[in-house]
């Protein structure tokens, strides 16, 4: 597969398709947990905030691109291995990778998944009293859904990033615990998240060194 075979934008729609799928999962939990309704619509809205769904959404692309890549390349091997291969035990075998191969759907859950993590966002517009964050005000700067003529999200706004990295994990949970691959997803994303953290910090450290201090850092 080459770049000209995959379409970013009628992916994008596809892509785009799956998250009231997703959205409406995470809200199918909250009435087990005996949440109000006032804490689910708060849920909601935050759901549907810029920082979500706002973005040019390059991580879940890209991963999905990279996917139907890889996969392109299995089926052409797959392929090349039937026609040289014709006994039982070939054709078994392969038809056991298929059982293991991802669709294209889980795919996009994944993918989902992926720009969940984008719960950095929230925190970082707090660390760097950031304005606008996607095209729209900055969710710590939202008038809050629980009070919106008296009070802004303010600092819950950071439990709001703790509850998205939550839902990243309920998600796959919901789609892939039992999956042969479901540890290997968590693994991706756990060390994904680490080094978001650290990049995080990294950028944020800024703030407390002395301006044009460069000591820490060289051109390697």
């Amino acid at each position: 597969m080459d770049k000209s075979s995959f379409n970013f934008e009628e992916e994008r729609l596809h892509f785009l398709n799956v998250f009231p799928l997703i959205k409406q999962d995470i809200l199918n939990e909250l009435p087990k947990m005996g949440l109000p309704n006032n804490i689910i619509n708060y849920i909601s809205t935050l759901l549907n905030s810029p920082t979500i769904t706002g973005g040019k959404m390059i991580k879940g692309l890209g991963f999905l691109y990279s996917f139907d890549y890889l996969n392109n390349i299995n089926n052409n091997i797959n392929n090349n291995n039937k026609n040289n291969n014709n006994n039982d035990n070939d054709n078994n075998n392969s038809n056991n990778n298929n059982n293991l191969k991802l669709t294209k759907f889980e795919a996009r859950i994944i993918g989902w998944c992926i720009e969940f993590i984008s719960f950095f966002l929230i925190a970082d517009d707090i660390m760097d009293g950031g304005l606008t964050r996607r095209g729209g005000v900055c969710w710590y700067l939202n008038p809050s859904p629980f009070n919106p003529s008296e009070h802004k999200v303010g600092l819950l706004a950071i439990n709001d990033s703790l509850l998205l990295e939550s839902f990243l994990f309920l998600i796959l949970k919901k789609y892939f615990k039992y999956s042969p691959y479901y540890l290997d997803i968590l693994e991706i994303v756990r060390v994904s998240i680490i080094n978001s953290s650290m990049g995080q910090l990294l950028d944020t450290s800024f703030l407390h060194q002395k301006r044009g201090d460069f000591t820490n850092f060289d051109l390697e």
